[in-house]
C-alpha cells in the first residue's frame, strides 16, 4: 500500500490526462478503500496515538486535498470515506502536526502554476 501511495505521488495523477488520469483516480480510490477499512474503529492506524504508520500517510491528511484542487479531481468523499475523514481530522488537530504545516493556499498556488507549467509543455 505505501508503495502504491509513493507511486502515485511521483507520477502524480494530477498532471495525468484522458484515460491514464481516470485509471490513476480509479486505483486511488480503490486504496483509499483499502486504507479505510484498516482504519475503522480506530482512532489512529495503530490505536490511540499517532504512530509510523499515521505519519507514513500523513501526507493523505494535508496533501491529497491540495492535489484534488490542483489536479481538478475528486478522490476523498467525506460519505464514502468517513474513518479516512475522522482521522484527518484528528492527524491534522494533534499538537504534534498542528501548526507545522505550511498553509494549504500557498502550496495549492504553488501547485496551480506548476500546472500551468506542466500545460505549457504539452
Amino acid at each position: 500500500m505505501a508503495r502504491f501511495w509513493a507511486k502515485y505521488g511521483d507520477e502524480k495523477a494530477m498532471w495525468s490526462k484522458g484515460e491514464e488520469k481516470a485509471k490513476a483516480i480509479e486505483e486511488s480510490i480503490e486504496a483509499l478503500e483499502k486504507i479505510e477499512g484498516e482504519l475503522k474503529e480506530k482512532k489512529y492506524f495503530e490505536g490511540e496515538g499517532i504512530g509510523y504508520l499515521d505519519l507514513a500517510f500523513g501526507w493523505i491528511a494535508y496533501w491529497l486535498p491540495v492535489w484534488e484542487k490542483v489536479g481538478s479531481m475528486q478522490l476523498m468523499e467525506e460519505e464514502k470515506f468517513p474513518a479516512i475523514t475522522s482521522w484527518i481530522s484528528k492527524f491534522l488537530s494533534h499538537p504534534a502536526i498542528k501548526d507545522k504545516l505550511p498553509p494549504k493556499d500557498e502550496c495549492v498556488e504553488i501547485g496551480l502554476g506548476n500546472s500551468l507549467t506542466e500545460a505549457a509543455k504539452l
